[in-house]
């Protein structure tokens, strides 16, 4: 198993160390909605790709038209509009350690496959669409575009003064994925638990599955990243939620089962990446050991944490740890 897809946050946490502590501000970056300068929908048509060889690395130049079939942010003010554009996008593959273009790498472009754009790029649309921070693939599955409305929507409110749309996004029947969880993260840690208390509540509910598995890993994402800064020993809405749901994602029904013999990769995660990463937390430890589960869900618990710890293919330190979750809900 790749130890280096075990590690998803560890980009996060580079994030959230990065600025000097006395200097971040609990308030004015929510999540990459109201970072990007530019965010649009897109929809590739007959993409023809060019590929070079060099040593040490292979680059694919892609050139394509795009429909842009909306601007949802455009911090310009001018010239992006929607229509069709002939876009260049130069790609290549990771080859002897040699950086490569990480947005737009392995995408599947054809048609029919709608994509939402995360740009800082300036001026010109074909920029935004061939130099993108981050791109993401839309499905009915999950609901990007209302997520980033709402955020978007919601951003001249001060930050208490958004959580009630954060509720009501949770109860809506679609799922949500990373702008959403990045959205939750940053409102239980900009705000006081008192101000809090109904996002927390949510999430004790329903509206902790209101998540795509992604979104269910990207919520412990940013959730951890928030809870690595000192100012978070104040949230222990944040901390009980990150700790509350690292357990409750664990033993929940994955929207993909394993396959091929390999285990649930959020529930192998979870067990191999973010418990080690709480534990290494006074906070969130201490929390961790407040998690309640009902009878039947600390059964599935041990049931489930038990198969892990047996399992071979896992590295014996991983198999530790489920030894570890087990001892935290021992059989009564």
């Amino acid at each position: 198993m790749n130890r280096k897809r075990l590690a998803p946050f560890a980009c996060l946490l580079a994030y959230a160390l990065g600025p000097p502590l006395g200097a971040q501000n609990l308030t004015p970056y929510s999540t990459g909605v109201n970072l990007r300068r530019t965010i649009l929908l897109c929809e590739f048509e007959s993409p023809s790709v060019t590929t070079e060889a060099s040593p040490g690395q292979r680059y694919q130049t892609v050139a394509a038209r795009v429909h842009v079939s909306r601007v949802l942010k455009d911090a310009d003010a001018a010239g992006l509009t929607p229509g069709f554009y002939d876009v260049t996008i130069p790609r290549s593959y990771h080859m002897a350690g040699i950086p490569q273009y990480p947005a737009w790498m392995d995408r599947d472009l054809k048609p029919g496959l709608l994509y939402m754009v995360f740009s800082d790029a300036k001026g010109d649309i074909r920029k935004v669409i061939e130099e993108p921070m981050s791109v993401e693939l839309l499905t009915d599955k999950v609901d990007t575009v209302g997520d980033v409305e709402l955020i978007l929507g919601s951003s001249s409110l001060p930050a208490a003064a958004q959580i009630p749309g954060a509720v009501a996004a949770l109860d809506s029947p679609k799922l949500h994925g990373n702008e959403m969880a990045q959205y939750v993260a940053w409102l239980l840690f900009a705000n006081s638990d008192a101000e809090t208390a109904p996002l927390f509540n949510a999430l004790q509910g329903k509206g902790a599955m209101a998540f795509s598995d992604s979104g269910k890993s990207a919520l412990l994402d940013h959730l951890l990243s928030r809870a690595i800064i000192p100012q978070a020993a104040l949230r222990t809405n944040l901390l009980s939620a990150l700790t509350d749901l690292a357990v409750r994602y664990f033993i929940a029904q994955p929207e993909e089962p394993a396959t091929r013999g390999r285990p649930e990769y959020l529930a192998t995660t979870i067990l191999t990446s973010y418990l080690p990463a709480i534990r290494r937390l006074p906070a969130a430890a201490a929390a961790l050991q407040r998690v309640r589960l009902t009878a039947d869900d600390a059964a599935r618990l041990r049931s489930k944490a038990l198969a892990f710890a047996l399992d071979k293919r896992l590295t014996p330190e991983w198999q530790a740890q489920a030894r570890d979750l087990l001892s935290l809900f021992p059989a009564q």
